[in-house]
């Protein structure tokens, strides 16, 4: 193999490599009953289960430069969420208290096609995570 074939091997190995490695999330097999499906849902929770270890994460939604302008960081995390015009389709908000199917944060999870891209990107949380995100909208999505 001629060496410029082989270089641009690596660079490709290289590259595919680095897409993999972005924002990632371990997807891990889903537990009935794992997480609070009902009216007793709160923000804390959301935080704790969800947005702390899928997506307050860095060079994701943490800090000061957080994707999209959307810090999901404890302490930051309710205020850029409710009622805040979605950066990526400005004809929704992020989220909309008592509506998850309007808001947009659980159409990007859910990949409903009013973006090209699906949070996390590395995959798809666990139905469990969507559906504890979906009830704390649904139920008004109160800051506890």
């Amino acid at each position: 193999m001629s060496s410029q074939k082989m270089i641009f091997g690596l660079y490709v190995i290289f590259f595919s490599m680095l897409s993999l490695i972005g924002c990632s999330v371990t997807t891990e097999p889903e537990e009935t009953n794992s997480l609070p499906n009902n009216t007793s849902v709160t923000f804390t929770s959301v935080q704790k289960e969800v947005f702390d270890k899928s997506c307050a994460l860095a060079g994701c939604h943490s800090g000061v430069d957080a994707a999209a302008g959307m810090n999901l960081s404890a302490g930051s995390a309710y205020a850029n969420l409710i009622n805040i015009v979605s950066v990526r389709n400005a004809i929704f908000v992020r989220v909309q208290p008592g509506n998850s199917a309007n808001s947009f944060i659980i159409k990007m999870l859910r990949n409903t096609g009013e973006n090209t891209r699906i949070m996390p990107p590395s995959g798809t949380l666990n139905e469990s995570s969507i559906q504890l995100v979906e009830n704390w909208i649904n139920n008004g999505a109160k800051n506890d």
